[in-house]
């Protein structure tokens, strides 16, 4: 939650420098341009950041639900299969979250880079179930 509260104030930060600078930029239509972009990469991290704690959440529910299965089960052919089970339902919900995340850095990514922001991506950490995943939001280098 910490990384999440200092990125939107970054981005804040930078919309308020940007909005009060109009000579920093190539002028008030740029600034616009650059404006919008810090906004729609704002607004994208923060769709990430729901759908990781969406998807954390999930991941939470499988693994509590699989332990009690697997308590209850004595036979250890059939822990073995559940334990199998709940690896691939995870790993299923965490490599469609990777392509969900990635499919939204890059296009905002790109719309970023028209308007001349500097990004990169960095992978932050999600706690799914009884694994860490790294999840790849946008961070603002500069413009």
């Amino acid at each position: 939650m910490f990384k999440k509260g200092v990125m939107a104030f970054g981005v804040s930060l930078a919309l308020i420098l940007s909005a009060g600078a109009p000579g920093f930029a190539a002028g008030a239509e740029t600034n616009q341009e650059v404006e919008k972009a810090l906004s729609g990469i704002e607004k994208t991290n923060n769709k990430i950041d729901f759908e990781i704690e969406k998807n954390e959440s999930k991941a939470d529910r499988f693994y509590a639900h699989y332990k009690n299965k697997s308590t209850l089960e004595k036979n250890s052919a059939k822990q073995e299969r559940l334990q199998v089970k709940y690896q691939q339902k995870r790993d299923k919900l965490i490599a469609d979250l990777r392509v969900k995340a990635e499919k939204m850095t890059v296009k905002e990514i790109s719309k970023a880079s028209k308007a001349g922001v500097e990004t990169e991506i960095y992978l932050t950490p999600g706690q799914f179930g009884d694994v860490e995943a790294l999840i790849d939001p946008i961070r603002v280098i500069g413009w």
